[in-house]
């Protein structure tokens, strides 16, 4: 199995960035992967068969999982290739031979974090408008909101929240043994690995 590289953060913190600036530089010596394509595929693909309500979240969220594993294993399966893997969407840290965490600055993150969301629901105010005027559950309204447009964090947050929800995703690293370092720290981390 190649080495299998998984770059985890909040969101906003340029996990796909990343992977973009690591493929312009290395090219087709990696594979690249976005857990956020397949886990935002797969949901609209189910949305456009379910509503989604109270009732039957779990079931939506079991079948969502079950789908992007079963995509994740597919895409790294019989790969020679080193591979980079940008997201916590779909959990790839049992496939993970190297793992890291983006540190971010609480304030650098929510500046980034507003422009992002801002830019995403002006991009997108029509149809955002629409689907909020439909007859669609808000359970369904909020998967939307996210997977199609991207609106992936409430405008506007409380600074207090950013820093909770930044912690969150060290916690996770600590427990995962991924290495917390900056975006530049990432880059060249992995550019030794694989250049």
């Amino acid at each position: 199995m190649p080495q299998i590289f998984n770059i985890i953060g909040p969101t906003g913190s340029g996990k796909s960035y990343l992977l973009e600036v690591l493929k312009r530089k290395l090219g087709n010596k990696c594979i690249y992967i976005d857990t956020d394509d397949i886990d935002d595929h797969n949901s609209l693909d189910y949305l456009k068969t379910h509503e989604i309500d109270g009732k039957n979240i779990d079931t939506y969220f079991k079948h969502l999982n079950k789908q992007n594993s079963i995509d994740i294993k597919q895409l790294i399966e019989n790969q020679n290739k080193p591979i980079i893997i940008a997201g916590l969407s779909i959990d790839v840290s049992k496939y993970a031979t190297k793992g890291y965490c983006i540190r971010i600055h609480p304030e650098n993150h929510y500046r980034q974090l507003m422009l992002r969301t801002l830019e995403d629901i002006r991009q997108n105010h029509d149809a955002l408008h629409k689907l909020l005027k439909s007859k669609h559950s808000i359970d369904t309204i909020f998967e939307y909101a996210v997977k199609k447009y991207k609106i992936r964090f409430g405008f506007i947050v409380p600074p207090q929240d950013v820093e909770s929800l930044i912690q969150r995703y060290y916690d996770v690293a600590k427990r995962k043994k991924y290495k917390i370092m900056t975006f530049d720290e990432i880059y060249t981390d992995i550019l030794l690995r694989c250049d």
